[in-house]
């Protein structure tokens, strides 16, 4: 997952979120075990 915020000098702020298409139908549990696979 990616996120960014921006902020400007009159406070408005805009954020952006991108999470990929299969942790979203996996669930978070797969994508931390496919994390851990990938270090080993």
């Amino acid at each position: 997952m990616y996120s960014r915020d921006l902020d400007d000098p009159d406070g408005n702020s805009l954020g952006f979120l991108y999470m990929a298409p299969e942790a979203v139908e996996q669930g978070p549990e797969a994508a931390l075990a496919a994390q851990g696979e990938g270090a080993a």
